[in-house]
């Protein structure tokens, strides 16, 4: 998009429904969005791998790390789940039968169901004695295995899920976790980033912006004019564009909890406004929002990161150039466009 004031738009506009349009989240999934959510496990397992390679290699087992995801799901209903104790909290390795079948049948193949089982046992076992001795966090005493267990009998609070393959095929574990293990996951990644996050500027807060239109001198008395509609150019979707207070463009993206937009911020910066000679910059702005007090810039401004913005969810936005308000908008939607009403 490149930012440009369109002319009215000849077809109908439909009006923008951010309650119905837009994914909503939950205040865990807010308080753990700078946290466990965006923390990266593996860091804190530095002879994992090292363990794993010895065994794999004399079982003739080529397995490859695709990639990790924390979440606060829990395991799928079909999941077999191998539990153990770790510091008195629940931990466990669940997975579908065609994963554990996967690593069996590459180990034993066509072996009976009981070997098979006896093998995915003494597997899970070993794997989740790895983590144990690889640990490299806080210290963790009193470790024991318990077997299969139905994930009712378990606290779970969520998982980290592996994303493998196995001899080239692909395949998927979780590691199942109480919810004092992901807080304290979650504490961990905030000392670390807080501890290597270095402020460039000072950000006292930023401006959630549905697009930038680039409008020259004589079009400006357009936007002020009630009943006229433009076309932004810009997909209807959950987009925005994020301006710190240090002049700073991210991208983000729109949530919904209750009844306020929640932003998450992006991967990267949005494309630049083409801007010719003597346009304005006009910014289609649905609110601003002060960083709260006690939240860290570094956790703030991870990708993925999610605060509550306490802009009430509308589809009414501000027209702004520079620093002033120039008129208020309606926000529609027009093939698949945003449009806005000027009102």
């Amino acid at each position: 998009m490149d930012g440009r004031a369109q002319s009215s738009t000849d077809g109908v506009v439909v009006d923008w429904d951010p309650q119905r349009t837009l994914p909503r989240v939950s205040q865990r999934d807010i308080d753990s969005s700078r946290g466990f959510l965006r923390c990266q496990p593996n860091q804190w397992f530095p002879g994992l791998a090292v363990q794993w390679l010895t065994l794999a290699q004399s079982l003739g087992l080529e397995i490859k790390l695709v990639g990790v995801t924390p979440s606060l799901q829990s395991p799928t209903p079909n999941s077999h789940i191998y539990a153990a104790k770790i510091a008195g909290h629940d931990i466990g390795l669940a997975a579908e039968e065609d994963s554990y079948l996967l690593i069996s049948n590459a180990v034993v193949p066509g072996g009976l169901p009981v070997g098979q089982d006896i093998l995915q046992e003494y597997l899970a076992k070993r794997f989740l004695v790895s983590l144990v001795l690889s640990w490299a966090g806080p210290e963790l005493s009193g470790f024991s295995f318990v077997g299969t267990k139905d994930p009712s009998d378990l606290e779970i609070g969520g998982l980290v899920t592996l994303a493998i393959t196995i001899n080239g095929l692909p395949a998927s574990f979780s590691v199942v976790l109480s919810p004092a293990l992901i807080e304290m996951l979650d504490g961990m990644w905030r000392r670390q980033m807080r501890s290597t996050f270095v402020e460039k500027k000072a950000i006292q807060g930023m401006d959630i912006d549905i697009a930038h239109l680039a409008v020259s001198p004589t079009s400006l008395s357009e936007y002020a004019s009630p009943g006229t509609i433009v076309d932004l150019e810009t997909p209807a979707g959950d987009s925005v564009i994020v301006r710190l207070s240090s002049g700073e463009l991210l991208s983000g993206k729109l949530r919904v909890f209750g009844d306020q937009f929640v932003l998450q911020i992006g991967v990267g910066s949005p494309p630049p406004l083409n801007q010719p000679d003597g346009t304005s910059r006009v910014a289609v702005r649905l609110g601003s929002v002060k960083i709260p007090t006690g939240l860290e810039l570094s956790e703030l401004l991870q990708p993925g990161s999610t605060i509550p913005t306490g802009i009430s969810v509308s589809n009414v936005a501000a027209l702004i150039v520079g620093s002033e308000r120039i008129g208020r908008v309606k926000l529609g939607v027009y093939e698949q466009r945003f449009a806005m009403t000027v009102l």
